[in-house]
C-alpha cells in the first residue's frame, strides 16, 4: 500500500511539472505570436499598398466590356441567355461557342482598351488579352503582366479570377572601384497576386591591386608557375584566405574591376591552380558571379577552340584546351552543378566533343544526360501551362521540344507570365543542336545525341536554314572528311536536302573535289 502511495505521489509530481512546462511553453508561443503580429502589422501595409496599386492598374487595362451606352434590352436578353445556358451547363460545348459569338455580335456596343497580344481558347471564342508593360533601362527594370481569362458576358467568367505578375528590379553599380557595392533587388507577385517575395543581393566591387584576397591568390599563382613553393603551401593559402573572410578584410563574393570573382582569378593561372578550387569544396565551385555564371562556364568557353584554331594559337593553344578539359574534370569531382548552369547548347556539345576526344565517354554521357533532363523538364512545364493557349508550341513530338521547339516553348511560357528557371533557359534564337555544333560534330557524337532524343535533323534556325545549310559553312575546316561523314549521316537520318540560297552549290563542289582527289 505504501508503494502505491509513493508511486501515486511521484506521478502527481510529474504531472505538476509537465503542467508547468506546458504553461511556460504556452507563454512562449504567445510571445512569439505577438511578435509575429507586430511584424505583420509593420510589413503588411506596404504589401497591401502595392497590391492596391496593381489592382488600380489592372482596372485601367481591363478587357473589352459592354459600354454604358449598350441598350438595356440587349443586356436583359444576354442575362436570360446566360441563365438558360447555365441550366444546360456543359452538356453541349457548341452552345457555349454559339453564345460567345452572339454576345460579341455587332448588336453589342463595346469599348476596346489598347493592349498587346490577343489569345482565344478552344472552349469559347472570347478574345482575352495579356497586357505587358516593360521599362528596361541600364539600372532599372520594371515588368507588369496581367491576365484575365474571359469577358464578363461569358459563362466561363469568374469574378476576381485573374493572374498578376509584378517584377521590379533596380541595380546600383558605383563608378568608384575601391570598396563599392553592386546591389540587385527583385520583387515578384505570384499566385494571383496573393503572395509576394523579395530578394536582395549585394556584391562588393574591389580593386585587384588593393584587395588582400586577390593579391593572395595572384601571389599563389606566381608561386605555382615558378614551382618554388611545395604543394602543402596550398593549404596554408586557403587558411589565410578564410582568415581574411573572418576578419572582414575580404568577402567571398567580391569581384574586381573586370568583373572577375576570386574563383575566376584561380582559373586565370595554370591547371595546378585549379586544384585549390577542389580544396574549397562544392560551395566554392558552385559560387556564381553577378551574371549567374559558374566557373564551369568559363572553362567551357575554351572548348569552342576546335582543330582549326591550332594554326593561330600554336602548341600553347592546344595545351590550354587540354588543361581546360582536365579543369572541367576537377570541377566535376569537386561537385559543381551541371543541370543548374546557364550554359548554351553549343557549350554543352563543345565540352562533350572534347571529352569524347580524350576518351572520357562516361563523363560525356553524364553531361549529355543533364542536357536531356533540362529539355524534358521544359517539355513538362509547357504541358502544364500551355494546354489551351499555345497549342502550336505544345502539340509537337518530344524530340522537337528537345531541340528546335524548345525556343518556342520558352517564348510561349514567357507570354503567359510563367518564369522559366535559368536551368531550363535556351538560346535567344531558334536553332537545333545540329546547327550550333556542325563544325565540331562527329558521327559518334551525333549517334549519342540521336539516342538521347535529339532527332530534329529537319529543324530550322532563326534564318530558316536547315542543318545541312549550316554544315555548308564549315567546308573550309581542316577536317573536311569528318564534315562530309557527318553530312552523309544526316542524309541517312532523313535530313532536309532542300536549299534556298546559292551557297549550296559550294557544298556540292567541295564534295566533287574531295571525291576526285580520292580517285
Amino acid at each position: 500500500m505504501d508503494e502505491v502511495v509513493n508511486i501515486s505521489s511521484t506521478i502527481s509530481t510529474n504531472i505538476q511539472k509537465t503542467s508547468h512546462d506546458i504553461s511556460s511553453l504556452r507563454t512562449d508561443f504567445t510571445t512569439v505570436q505577438d511578435e509575429l503580429h507586430t511584424l505583420n502589422s509593420t510589413i503588411d501595409p506596404g504589401i497591401q499598398m502595392i497590391l492596391q496599386q496593381v489592382d488600380e492598374l489592372s482596372k485601367q487595362i481591363a478587357l473589352i466590356q459592354p459600354s454604358p451606352a449598350t441598350p438595356v434590352d440587349i443586356l436583359h436578353r444576354m442575362d436570360i441567355r446566360t441563365q438558360t445556358l447555365q441550366q444546360q451547363l456543359v452538356s453541349k460545348l457548341s452552345l457555349f461557342q454559339t453564345f460567345c459569338i452572339e454576345s460579341q455580335s455587332s448588336d453589342v456596343d463595346t469599348t476596346a482598351k489598347p493592349s498587346s497580344d490577343e489569345f482565344s481558347t478552344p472552349a469559347c471564342n472570347c478574345r482575352y488579352r495579356s497586357p505587358r508593360y516593360k521599362l528596361n533601362k541600364r539600372r532599372v527594370f520594371f515588368d507588369y503582366s496581367h491576365l484575365a481569362e474571359h469577358d464578363k458576358h461569358c459563362l466561363f467568367y469568374v469574378e476576381g479570377m485573374k493572374q498578376r505578375n509584378l517584377r521590379v528590379k533596380f541595380s546600383y553599380c558605383s563608378q568608384l572601384i575601391s570598396r563599392s557595392i553592386r546591389i540587385v533587388a527583385a520583387m515578384t507577385t505570384k499566385a494571383g497576386g496573393k503572395s509576394m517575395s523579395a530578394q536582395i543581393d549585394w556584391i562588393p566591387i574591389v580593386s585587384r591591386s588593393t584587395s588582400p584576397a586577390m593579391q593572395l591568390l595572384l601571389q599563389l599563382g606566381d608561386s605555382i608557375r615558378d614551382e618554388t613553393r611545395p604543394p602543402e603551401a596550398l593549404e596554408s593559402v586557403r587558411e589565410d584566405l578564410l582568415k581574411l573572410f573572418a576578419q572582414g578584410k575580404a568577402h567571398p563574393r567580391e569581384t574586381d574591376q573586370d568583373g572577375l570573382t576570386l574563383l575566376d582569378v584561380c582559373m586565370l593561372f595554370n591547371l595546378r591552380g585549379t586544384e585549390t578550387i577542389k580544396e574549397g569544396g562544392a560551395s566554392l565551385v558552385n559560387q556564381k558571379d553577378e551574371a549567374g555564371r559558374l566557373p564551369l562556364s568559363y572553362a567551357m568557353t575554351f572548348m569552342q577552340q576546335d582543330e582549326r584554331w591550332r594554326t593561330f594559337l600554336g602548341p600553347s593553344g592546344s595545351a590550354r584546351r587540354q588543361d581546360s578539359l582536365t579543369a572541367i574534370k576537377l570541377l566535376f569531382a569537386a561537385g559543381t552543378a551541371i543541370a543548374n548552369t546557364e550554359l548554351a547548347r553549343n557549350e554543352f556539345t563543345g565540352v562533350i566533343a572534347g571529352l569524347l576526344t580524350t576518351g572520357s565517354t562516361s563523363m560525356a554521357d553524364h553531361l549529355l544526360g543533364a542536357l536531356t533532363n533540362r529539355r524534358q523538364r521544359l517539355q513538362r512545364l509547357g504541358e502544364i501551362h500551355l494546354s489551351f493557349r499555345h497549342g502550336d508550341a505544345r502539340r509537337r513530338t518530344p524530340y522537337e521540344v528537345l531541340d528546335e521547339r524548345a525556343f518556342q516553348v520558352v517564348s510561349a511560357l514567357s507570354e503567359v507570365g510563367v518564369e522559366v528557371p535559368p536551368a531550363l533557359a535556351t538560346l535567344e534564337k531558334q536553332c537545333t543542336i545540329w546547327h550550333d555544333s556542325a563544325a565540331t560534330m562527329s558521327v559518334d557524337m551525333a549517334k549519342m545525341l540521336w539516342t538521347a532524343g535529339f532527332r530534329d535533323v529537319e529543324g530550322l534556325d532563326e534564318k530558316g536554314c536547315t542543318c545541312l545549310m549550316t554544315l555548308n559553312r564549315s567546308y573550309w575546316n581542316d577536317d573536311i572528311e569528318r564534315i562530309l561523314s557527318f553530312g552523309d549521316w544526316l542524309c541517312e537520318q532523313g535530313a532536309d536536302l532542300s536549299a534556298t540560297f546559292l551557297d549550296a552549290k559550294y557544298f556540292v563542289a567541295i564534295q566533287l573535289d574531295i571525291k576526285d582527289q580520292g580517285n
